[in-house]
């Protein structure tokens, strides 16, 4: 009987054998040398994909720089709390080319996030200046926490007063323990 559905018998499959092997002779060394060119393709592509772009947005290596700080520095209005330099929204999109003529026109770091600032307040910044505004945020957990240990201190010392001046003299002591001795022994 042969192995294979639908045959005549064992003399089909027997015949095919020789041709099989041959076939796979020859595709084997076929698709090794099919598989090695696509990963030499994929791995020679991939450096094109990694490059900086070329062309008229792209900005010399030491604006680049300045560029990448100031787009991971700057927050996106939209998103939340996702910088410009990674947010895919239209609004960040904008704020990039902002920030690259703003560089290409010669302007500093501290006048690009003033820019930013005046335009959308201090929520474009992650750290926001010193301000008569902004003191709470700066300093806010230090009372908080100065609050809180004023709080515990205050409770503990109550809570220890409160022990000791429940605490039994002596005398009283020795009044409570008779009670007690004279409940446990049975009446005579």
């Amino acid at each position: 009987m042969s192995d294979i559905p639908g045959t005549a018998g064992a003399a089909v499959s027997a015949a095919n054998a020789p041709a099989i092997r041959s076939l796979c002779q020859f595709l084997t060394p076929t698709i090794i040398v099919l598989f090695a060119t696509l990963v030499v393709m994929l791995y020679a592509t991939a450096g094109f994909a990694a490059a900086p772009p070329r062309g008229p947005h792209s900005l010399p290596p030491k604006l680049q720089l300045r560029y990448q700080h100031l787009t991971e520095e700057l927050r996106c209005p939209v998103c939340q709390n996702e910088p410009i330099g990674t947010s895919q929204s239209k609004i960040a999109a904008n704020l990039r080319r902002t920030v690259r003529e703003q560089l290409l026109a010669g302007k500093t770091d501290r006048q690009i996030r003033d820019y930013m600032i005046s335009r959308y307040g201090l929520f474009a910044v992650y750290d926001p200046p010193m301000t008569a505004g902004t003191w709470l945020l700066w300093f806010g957990p230090l009372l908080m926490l100065i609050v809180g240990l004023i709080v515990l201190f205050g409770y503990l010392r109550r809570r220890s007063l409160l022990a000791a001046r429940d605490q039994l003299s002596a005398q009283e002591s020795e009044r409570a323990r008779a009670l007690l001795d004279s409940v446990r022994e049975p009446p005579q």
